[in-house]
């Protein structure tokens, strides 16, 4: 009994250090492969942070950048992400704005011209007015002269009718 029982004693203390021996080793595999998880995710976390950090700060600088007014340079997203489609948003918003400041500039050109040829159109309309006003002056000036020599025509012509009249009765009482 007592060789059964060290004999069972002994595959014990065999099984203890199996056992033992297979947790240090299994310990030691869970801390390698934390470590290595450790090592891929770091700098993984590390570059993914830094990815959205530049892609928000594309998007803050385009915002800023419309928000002066400036529309002048394109935009192209760096990443495919969230962030990125929202910067090729904001790139077509961009575009759409650029056309239609480009609208408004062509209709302020148009309504400027349009003006000037008002304008010009007023001046030449004034300028004429002023001609035809001098014109009927004149012809108003004319038609007074003309009115005072048709007048002095038709008195002359009575003083002259009665003078033909007055030597027909002399010449007719004359023996």
């Amino acid at each position: 009994f007592s060789s059964l029982a060290s004999s069972a004693r002994t595959q014990m203390d065999e099984a203890r250090a199996g056992v033992e021996s297979r947790t240090s080793t299994m310990a030691a595999l869970i801390g390698v492969g934390l470590v290595l998880a450790l090592a891929v995710l770091i700098p993984l976390t590390f570059f993914s942070v830094r990815s959205i950090t530049k892609s928000l700060g594309q998007a803050q600088e385009l915002a800023e950048r419309i928000a002066s007014g400036d529309l002048s340079r394109d935009v192209a997203a760096m990443n495919q992400d969230e962030v990125g489609q929202l910067v090729g948003a904001m790139g077509r918003m961009q575009d759409s704005l650029r056309d239609l400041v480009r609208q408004v500039q062509d209709a302020a050109g148009n309504i400027s011209t349009a003006s000037s040829e008002i304008a010009s159109g007023n001046h030449d309309l004034s300028h004429r007015t002023e001609q035809t006003a001098a014109n009927l002056e004149e012809a108003a000036s004319s038609m007074e002269l003309l009115t005072g020599t048709i007048q002095q025509s038709a008195q002359a012509s009575r003083q002259s009718a009665f003078e033909a009249a007055r030597s027909m009765v002399s010449a007719s009482t004359s023996p």
